[in-house]
C-alpha cells in the first residue's frame, strides 16, 4: 500500500492445513473359470484392475482372494473379492474396494469303472446280475457324495463263457451335477449250462441252446451237457454234436 514504506514488518511463517486423501475406486478386477474340485476358492486376475480418479504417476496396486458363493457348478456365480493395497502413495487415498465378480464352475470328468456280472447259470433269458460293490469313479473329489445303480444285458440268453454284457448306468447323489460321469459300458461273463433236467418216463426234454464255441470248461467240445437221474434209461442213438446254439427234443424211452 501507499504506507508500506513506513513500517517493517515481521513476516508470519506459515500456517496450517489439511490435505485429505483423495477417494478413488477400484475396478476390473475379475475371477477365472474354474473346472469343479469341490471348494469355494477363486483363482483372481488383477491385471485389468483400474483405479479411478488416481493421480497420474502415482504408485498404488491391488491385490485380491476371491470366494464363491458356493462350491457347485454352475453359470456366472458370484466371487466375493477381499482387496488389499500397496504402493509409495497408498496413504493419499481413500479406496472403494471392488466388491465381488462372476466365473463359471464347470463339470468334473470323472470314468466309472469296476462294475463286474456275476456269472449265471442258463435261465433262458438275457438279464445279467450286476455287482457294483467294486464300481469306481476316477478322479472324483474325496468325500463327495455320488453313486450308481447299474443293469445288464448278455448278448444274447445261450450259454457261452466270456460272453459281452452291456451296460447301462444312472447315477445319483448330492454332488451328481458336479461331474460330467464316462460310464462303463460293459463287462464279461459266464451263462453255465443248466446242472439239473427232470426227466421222466416218455418226458419229451428240452436242451437249452448252448453256444459251444464259446464254452471251453467244464463242457465238453461238441456234445450237450445233460444230467440224468441214474434209475431212467436213456437211449439217445448217437451224441448231438454243437457248432451253433440249437434247441433239440429227445424222447426217453425207459
Amino acid at each position: 500500500g501507499a504506507d508500506t514504506g513506513n513500517y517493517s514488518i515481521t513476516d508470519q511463517g506459515s500456517t496450517t492445513a489439511d490435505v485429505t486423501a483423495k477417494s478413488i475406486t477400484v475396478s476390473g478386477i475379475t475371477a477365472t473359470d474354474k473346472v469343479y474340485d469341490g471348494n469355494t476358492t477363486a483363482t483372481i486376475d488383477v491385471t485389468g484392475s483400474v483405479f479411478t480418479g488416481l493421480v497420474t504417476g502415482d504408485d498404488l496396486n491391488v491385490a485380491a482372494t476371491g470366494t464363491f458363493d458356493n462350491k457347485n457348478v454352475g453359470t456366472d456365480k458370484v466371487v466375493s473379492l477381499i482387496s488389499s493395497y500397496s504402493g509409495v502413495d497408498l496413504g493419499n487415498y481413500s479406496i472403494t474396494d471392488q466388491a465381488s465378480t462372476t466365473a463359471d464352475v464347470t463339470p468334473k470328468s470323472v470314468v466309472m469303472s469296476g462294475i463286474t456280472v456275476i456269472d449265471k447259470v442258463y435261465d433262458g433269458n438275457t438279464a445279467a446280475n450286476v455287482n457294483i460293490n467294486d464300481a469306481v469313479f476316477s478322479g472324483m473329489v474325496a468325500g463327495d457324495d455320488l453313486g450308481v445303480v447299474t443293469t445288464g444285458s448278455y448278448d444274447n440268453r445261450n450259454v457261452g463263457a466270456d460272453k459281452l454284457v452291456s451296460l447301462n448306468s444312472n447315477y445319483y447323489g448330492a454332488d451328481f451335477t458336479n461331474y460330467s460321469v464316462t460310464s462303463q459300458v460293459s463287462a464279461r461273463s459266464t451263462i453255465l449250462p443248466s446242472s439239473n433236467v427232470n426227466v421222466e418216463e416218455n418226458q419229451d426234454v428240452v436242451i437249452p441252446p448252448v453256444d459251444i464255441t464259446e464254452f471251453v470248461d467244464p463242457v465238453v467240445p461238441g456234445f450237450i451237457p445233460v444230467i440224468i437221474p441214474d434209475e431212467v434209461p436213456v437211449n439217445f442213438g448217437q451224441p448231438l454234436p454243437v457248432t451253433e446254439p440249437v434247441t433239440d427234443t429227445g424222447t426217453f424211452e425207459p
